[in-house]
């Protein structure tokens, strides 16, 4: 009975406590700055009594969120590999408010020399107050204290009513949980040796050089890690398992640097580049013995781990073994005295035994209450997690509409067909990866542009591919599109390498590229068309990374014009930002027709996970140039389903085709 009694008592208590944290904690949030501006990636890390209760990172803009109970002391670490770490000691020892309270902004600057540590206590309104310094022993609020001093008293009067006997057992079996307890304790102890000793593994760089050097499959793959590690770290304090993945990711990542420092090396080898060579080997005589040590750490670590599972593991089940024995024996001997017990005493003994048996029903009478009332706390937060799933589907639903919605507005600025069908036979191709898209076709009357007077009229042609798709894309295609209008349209620029040249200074402005190093570009074909008085056509064009397809109708035969092999935006550190953009002249025949494509179509994927690529992209401009424009729009969507089959489409797709005459 007094097992049941315990366990009651512990559900209870675990119930109001488990409630009472989950149901509000306080909400602490602001800004890590660092020499002025906001600071991404910077460690936020919460410690109570000297152990981690959570760990993050700040967003690219510096911002930072993070719950804490009531009733307690935290240290707050705001730390980054460049600066000094900035320690703030926060008191939320209120009484637990019945609304979530939110902290005002809280701004974090981070300097190269330590700062002084700062003490903030939060008032009823959730904002924080000047504090003096304060112990780090958590605090304990008076309805938590209340509760203890409660129970402990129910389980004093439970303990005088049962014998010596039981009380040696249960005395035995608390024994025997202290010492299972602290053999966990100690396994945890090892994970945060661990934690601590590989934390540092992670902030071990190479150098900006060599890491631009790697081949793309490389960085893809030193991506993929980072990731990995990131989500790892996540975590806040890691277990044993979460610290070998750790050290496992670490090693891989070395590995990876290694062998790709390796190639590099091979290469300067034959290339007979010296200078580049020592510098090379003396990388790869740092890597290799890093490698060698956390290697070694990690073999040396696991087995530590694997040892230390298979004690505990042994102990627990002695322990268990033990717990089992004394029970029954004890069990035994209890029956045995109250056989005795009733014998000497009779009438009185039993008159005791159910005065103490009543105590004890009316004692779980009112633990089952308890229980009862925490059920209905329970069952009232499950109403509460339904409205809040009724209402993210609702909000889910409302960007769902402003997605289409902004796709609606995203086609309407595209050029209408009736103003291509002016000038050209034609057909476009424009699918969307998602609602919207980053890629975009423009077209514009070149009429108050002044011409040449052996010039009938001018017009301009563009398909672009902007750095990635979704509604990031869209603000990109946008962008572009406007900037497009104002230098053709509104500053009258004609030059087709003059325009993507200010093109290039439009976006780096608009996206403030010079001051936040973003490298968001777009891979743009440009084609300026001259219908000359002669009836001949002449053509201007320049490209940043994408080509020009022409079918010569006479000879049936594709030509593919490359051009410049520069993005529009991007990386303002790039090397080929050094070369300018430039015209290439061509002249054309009636019925020949030009293809303006970004790189969805040739990326697309198939079920074996191949492209389409390019080469069978121009081999099926080929195939069906001769063919009239709609008829070749529904070849090349064809050429496309059957590629793709049932796999996803990988990117945004648009593909304009223009044949200057009917045949």
């Amino acid at each position: 009975m007094k097992f049941k009694i315990t366990i009651a008592i512990a559900l209870m208590f675990s119930a109001q406590i488990l409630f009472g944290q989950t149901q509000n904690l306080y909400n602490f949030h602001g800004i890590v700055n660092a020499d002025g501006m906001p600071k991404g990636n910077c460690t936020v890390k919460v410690s109570e009594n000297g152990k981690v209760k959570f760990y993050s990172k700040t967003l690219s803009n510096g911002y930072f969120n993070v719950l804490l109970d009531y009733g307690k002391k935290f240290k707050i670490e705001f730390s980054h590999p460049d600066y000094a770490a900035n320690i703030l000691n926060l008191a939320t020892t209120i009484n637990q408010p019945s609304v979530k309270l939110r902290s005002n902004i809280y701004s974090v600057n981070l300097s190269k020399t330590p700062g002084k540590e700062a003490f903030y206590a939060i008032n009823t309104s959730g904002k924080l107050s000047d504090s003096k310094p304060f112990s780090q022993d958590a605090g304990v609020t008076p309805e938590a204290e209340q509760l203890i001093a409660d129970a402990n008293d129910r389980r004093l009067r439970a303990e005088l009513s049962a014998d010596s006997i039981i009380n040696a057992a249960l005395q035995k079996q608390r024994e025997m949980e202290v010492k299972i307890e602290l053999e966990q304790k100690s396994r945890d102890s090892i994970s945060r040796v661990a934690e601590t000793n590989f934390m540092s593994l992670h902030n071990e760089t190479v150098s900006e050089e060599v890491t631009e050097s790697l081949s793309d499959e490389s960085k893809k793959l030193l991506k993929a890690i980072d990731a990995e590690i990131e989500k790892i770290l996540k975590k806040g304090t890691l277990t044993s398992e979460d610290s070998l993945s750790y050290i496992r990711e670490v090693i891989q990542k070395k590995e990876l640097l290694l062998n790709d420092v390796k190639d590099q090396l091979k290469k300067a080898e034959e290339a007979g580049d010296s200078v580049k060579v020592a510098e090379l080997q003396q990388l790869i005589r740092k890597l290799e013995p890093e490698l060698g040590i956390v290697k070694e750490q990690a073999a040396r670590y696991e087995k530590e781990l694997k040892l230390k599972d298979e004690e505990i593991r042994r102990r627990s089940q002695q322990l268990l073994m033990i717990v089992g024995i004394v029970i029954l024996l004890f069990g035994l001997l209890f029956v045995l005295a109250v056989f005795t017990r009733q014998r000497k005493k009779h009438n009185n003994a039993l008159k005791e035994k159910n005065t103490v048996l009543e105590e004890q029903k009316a004692e779980i009478r009112k633990q089952t209450e308890s229980l009862i009332e925490a059920n209905a706390l329970i069952s009232d937060k499950n109403n509460v997690l339904q409205n809040q799933n009724i209402q993210i589907a609702e909000q889910n639903e409302q960007i769902h509409k402003s997605i289409t919605y902004a796709g609606t507005i995203q086609q309407a600025v595209l050029p209408m067909d009736t103003i291509l069908e002016k000038h050209f036979e034609h057909f476009v191709i424009y699918n969307p990866k998602d609602v919207v898209s980053g890629d975009f076709y423009w077209f514009s009357e070149l009429i108050e542009v002044p011409r040449p007077p052996d010039t009938e009229d001018m017009m301009m042609l563009a398909v672009a591919d902007c750095t990635g798709h979704g509604v990031p894309g869209a603000f990109m295609s946008l962008i572009s599109m406007q900037l497009l209008n104002q230098i053709v349209n509104e500053q009258h620029t004609a030059d087709p390498a003059a325009v993507l040249e200010q093109l290039d200074a439009g976006i780096a402005k608009a996206l403030k590229q010079e001051e936040t190093g973003n490298t968001d570009g777009i891979d743009l074909s440009l084609v300026l068309i001259k219908r000359m008085k002669d009836g001949s056509v002449n053509l201007t064009f320049s490209n940043a990374k994408r080509p020009l397809t022409i079918y010569d109708y006479a000879t049936r035969e594709v030509k593919t014009i490359d051009g410049n092999r520069r993005s529009i935006g991007g990386s303002r550190r790039a090397k080929s930002k050094s070369a300018p953009f430039e015209n290439q002249q061509i002249t054309v025949n009636a019925n020949d027709v030009i293809y303006l494509d970004s790189d969805g179509f040739g990326d697309q994927n198939n079920a074996q996970r191949e492209k389409l690529g390019r080469v069978k992209l121009v081999e099926a401009y080929a195939k069906i140039g001769y063919l009239p424009l709609e008829k070749q729009k529904e070849k090349m969507i064809e050429l496309l389903q059957n590629h793709k089959q049932s796999e996803e489409q990988r990117d945004d797709i648009t593909l304009v085709g223009i044949r200057f005459a009917k045949v």
